[in-house]
């Protein structure tokens, strides 16, 4: 029964491939992004909310230089002696930072 179920050898879309619906909607996308730059700077200008102008600001912002790299939170560097679990964490932040909390010890 070779050949039946598994792996094998050249079986699968390479690593890295782009399937052809993401490539179609990528291009779908990109035909509208003059448009949608024009959204955002209109929300940002414009907005009836401050959250919204802010939002709107933050993606222009985003897509002009980047997004700009997390900085690991200070509160929860064994370093600094404080240590801050706070409701706006899942589980599984508040359990990992209590973890380098012990680590620490």
């Amino acid at each position: 029964m070779s050949g039946h179920g598994g792996r094998r050898l050249g079986a699968g879309r390479k690593p890295g491939a782009v399937s052809q619906a993401k490539r179609f909607i990528a291009e779908m996308a990109r035909e509208h992004s003059e448009e949608a730059l024009a959204a955002l700077i209109d929300v940002a200008l414009h907005g009836k909310s401050e959250a919204a102008r802010v939002s709107a600001a933050n993606s222009i912002l985003d897509r002009a230089y980047g997004r700009p790299k997390t900085m690991a939170d200070p509160l929860n560097q064994p370093s600094s002696g404080i240590f801050a679990i706070d409701s706006s964490m899942s589980d599984k932040e508040a359990t990992e930072a209590y973890l380098r909390l012990l680590e620490a010890i």
